[in-house]
């Protein structure tokens, strides 16, 4: 995790180093205990694999990211470092079992989240459903 820090995520570098990318990655894999226990909870409905996996959790990991903006919780720059954190996780290789989105498409995922603020809170774990359950 200290290594994240210093813009090492999963031995590929980031174009910028900091506390909250490795903070967003942790949150993206929460995203992904959410996905299970939503799954669980619907009656065995089976979570998406893959890209859409990833991509809600990277919107849950959005989701918290303006929880924590609403706090009074994020720095300058903590937004970028998170997004930039994403797209560096990201892959080209879209003809891949294992593709788990582009940088774009995990960049805009975090967006989805962060930015579906509505009345002054954070969007709800639904806009994430809506936008990748598949």
């Amino acid at each position: 995790m200290l290594r994240m820090w210093s813009g090492d995520i999963f031995e590929r570098q980031s174009k910028l180093a900091g506390d909250f990318a490795a903070a967003a990655i942790v949150a993206h894999e929460f995203g992904h205990h959410v996905q299970d226990e939503l799954s669980t909870q619907a009656g065995n409905f089976p979570p998406p694999k893959g890209k859409n996996g990833e991509l809600i959790a990277d919107c849950s990991a959005g989701i918290w990211a303006a929880d924590f903006y609403f706090q009074g919780g994020l720095e300058v720059g903590d937004f970028e470092e998170a997004v930039t954190a994403l797209e560096v996780i990201g892959d080209h290789n879209i003809l891949s079992p294992n593709h788990y989105g582009t940088p774009e498409e995990r960049a805009t995922a975090f967006q989805v989240g962060y930015h579906g603020v509505r009345g002054g809170r954070p969007a709800d774990p639904a806009t994430c459903i809506r936008h990748y359950w598949r």
